[in-house]
């Protein structure tokens, strides 16, 4: 808020600053007032000094909120949720102090000499910070991307472990293979088909592209439960749609991410090497999964090197929990690469 102009530019220290009219809902008039009110009061001290030295009439609430959800006013306080919760209060004093101004009310501070009377930033509402999918989905909201981060950085394991493409990826795709991508759907469409049915379209992203989606009605009605919440990173399971020149998935099963090791998960594998294998490892691997009991059958590959491979099927009294806990556990145990899902 204090250093970026209308348009990116470069400040001394090298660092990109965004341009202001490239955030969504806020117009040239409205940035220019900002850029002459800062270089004619100098720094903004917080958002009641911002509102209070801006013109309102070109600076609104759904200016002031497009700033605070874009991260303009990071840099006076890294709480975006007690910025827009002040947002009521800034406007409603931004309107007190020009009203005065304009009916050309001195304060004290002219009588002592000042240049014109101070806004004196009050504290911010004392609320929650956004949690990082709020932060992320706001930020999007206002700028068409996101910026600080992507919703899938949290999910980075689940990432690896079930996704078998990415939104690059299937533009190489000329067949209509089966893919697993992870993904945030931004925006979704129902139609009507020509035979009365209801069927979706709409685009995902992940963090190397977005891609089209297409949820025919069959899929659309096994999927109504868990697209109800749009707010949140799926599994999309389907076939590349190489038609029309590709870059598309047609879907079959949507999946929130979190529910994955549950859902998409009916075997763990653990792949052991006999040489150097220890007594106490193994009783610590029991130990482990007595931890994590669940539904999925597990197995153990015992791998004699030079020799063969012997699996062991565990019974069902065994069953296992998928979960990134158990992962770290054998692998404070093994080493890592031990644990496989399918």
């Amino acid at each position: 808020m204090n250093e970026s102009d209308l348009d990116f530019t470069v400040n001394k220290a090298h660092q990109i600053r965004f341009g202001l009219a490239a955030v969504k809902n806020v117009g040239e008039g409205a940035v220019k007032s900002i850029i002459e009110a800062r270089q004619t009061g100098g720094p903004f001290k917080g958002i009641f000094d911002f509102a209070s030295r801006v013109e309102s009439r070109k600076v609104n609430r759904r200016v002031l909120e497009a700033l605070v959800k874009c991260g303009a006013f990071d840099s006076l306080t890294d709480n975006r949720a007690a910025l827009m919760a002040a947002v009521e209060s800034a406007l409603e004093r931004a309107v007190r102090d020009q009203a005065d101004r304009e009916a050309g009310q001195t304060s004290m501070f002219d009588l002592l000499g000042g240049n014109g009377a101070k806004t004196v930033e009050a504290p911010l509402p004392d609320v929650e910070p956004w949690s990082k999918e709020e932060h992320l989905r706001y930020e999007k909201e206002a700028l068409g991307f996101f910026i600080t981060g992507h919703p899938l950085d949290h999910y980075r394991r689940l990432v690896e472990r079930y996704s078998t493409s990415n939104g690059e990826k299937l533009k190489e795709l000329s067949e209509p293979e089966e893919v697993r991508i992870a993904a945030v759907i931004t925006n979704l469409d129902k139609k009507i088909t020509k035979t009365g049915k209801t069927m979706a379209v709409g685009q995902a992203e992940d963090q190397f592209s977005p891609f089209k989606i297409t949820i025919f009605s069959e899929a659309l009605e096994a999927n109504k439960e868990a697209l109800e919440n749009l707010d949140q990173p799926f599994l999309l399971v389907g076939k590349a749609d190489v038609r029309e020149g590709g870059n598309g998935v047609l879907i079959d099963r949507v999946v929130p991410l979190v529910h994955a090791d549950k859902v998409c998960s009916n075997e763990v594998h653990f792949r052991l090497r006999s040489t150097g294998l220890a007594k106490t490892q193994i009783e610590r691997l029991k130990a482990c999964l007595s931890r994590h009991p669940g539904s999925c059958r597990a197995f153990i590959h015992m791998q004699i090197p030079g020799r063969s491979e012997v699996t062991f099927v565990l019974p069902p009294r065994l069953g296992l929990q998928p979960s990134d806990e158990l992962v770290d556990e054998v692998r404070a145990i093994f080493g890592g690469g031990i644990v496989t899902f399918q």
